[in-house]
């Protein structure tokens, strides 16, 4: 590699620790881009663990390479606003279409770029993905349980009638989200709390699905997908089972 007189070397989606024996050889140094504003959500799943903790907004950095992972001197930032309507779908297409411009203005500012080293103080990690954090516990509250739908994409799931059922779109019914959810919704925020147990269904929303009680709000499910089927609306889920006010969701065992 040497014998390349590389001037800089770029790696993406790489998941590995270079060797400083390799980090030494381009005059430039090695460059990594990174789905995040770093140093929040170092690690393997930046994108997800961002809408998982409910932020704002995220983007992506691109830093040189050193021997830690994800704690090289960052060169440039882009910051990007997350939407209630996001998932890791969506955000993802965001930042890679984002990722691959600050690539090219990184790569056409280098000799001019002063990289800033990393605050530690302010690091948070984004670990891999484990299969126990799909699993739905209704006993959270409804934005918690939205954020989660949307980091997990598609693959977040309840029980019902002991099958496994997806739930790839949600929307809080709560009054301090009330403003972000589709206009349609907006009449729905504000009724009184139910007493009925998390994982309770509360009512049907005609054209858009069930309304599930949580251990703090409500939840609008507006797509699931029931194991073996295709992914449908939270409507026509309620009309193909003949789902009824009072069903109970996550009773009975079931695994993916």
């Amino acid at each position: 590699m040497r014998s390349l007189a590389a001037d800089v070397f770029v790696v993406v989606a790489y998941g590995q620790i270079l060797p400083q024996s390799i980090l030494e050889i381009p005059r430039y140094g090695c460059i990594n881009i990174h789905g995040s504003l770093l140093p929040k959500y170092r690690g393997a799943a930046p994108i997800q663990w961002a809408l998982y903790h409910g932020e704002q907004q995220t983007g992506v950095s691109t830093m040189l390479m050193d021997a830690g992972m994800d704690t090289g001197p960052i060169l440039l930032k882009r910051k990007v606003t997350i939407h209630l309507g996001d998932n890791a779908a969506t955000l993802s297409a965001k930042l890679s279409e984002m990722g691959a411009d600050l690539l090219l203005d990184t790569l056409q500012q280098l000799p001019q770029l002063q990289a800033e080293p990393q605050n530690e103080a302010e690091a948070t990690y984004a670990p891999l993905i484990q299969k126990r954090d799909y699993a739905i516990d209704w006993g959270r509250s409804a934005l918690a349980l939205h954020n989660q739908v949307r980091a997990f994409y598609p693959y977040a799931y309840t029980q019902w009638q002991g099958t496994p059922l997806k739930i790839l779109q949600t929307w809080p019914l709560l009054p301090e989200v009330a403003a972000k959810l589709p206009e349609p919704l907006q009449s729905y925020v504000g009724e009184p709390e139910a007493s009925a147990a998390p994982g309770t269904v509360l009512a049907l929303i005609k054209g858009w699905g069930p309304v599930v009680q949580t251990g703090k709000g409500r939840l609008l499910l507006s797509q699931v997908q029931l194991s073996g089927r295709k992914a449908q609306s939270g409507w026509d889920f309620v009309n193909g089972v003949r789902l009824a006010i009072a069903t109970q969701f996550g009773i009975g065992p079931a695994a993916l």
